[in-house]
């Protein structure tokens, strides 16, 4: 749950609604388009959504390779520097 208010909050609530609906509901982008524009002709609405997954894709991925790096130097952070003998 922690990491998914994470993304929430790092991505806004339109891109965890996309992804919400990508992972959890399985809708197709077709669905998707047909739920989010359906003033739009379903082929546009289609595409629109397949973009803005795609972007919130991208944006997943930079936030958590940020988190894997940030987590990376906190580890460094904590190791002690090992002592040297003579």
């Amino acid at each position: 749950m922690a990491r998914i208010s994470a993304v929430q909050a790092a991505l806004g609530l339109c891109a965890h609604q996309r992804l919400r609906m990508m992972l959890v509901d399985e809708l197709s982008f077709r669905a998707m388009g047909a739920a989010l524009f359906p003033a739009l002709a379903a082929s546009s609405a289609q595409r629109k959504i397949a973009a803005q997954c795609a972007l919130v894709l991208e944006q997943l991925e930079a936030l958590e390779d940020a988190a894997r790096k940030a987590a990376r130097a906190k580890r460094k952070e904590r190791v002690p520097p090992s002592s040297t003998r003579p």
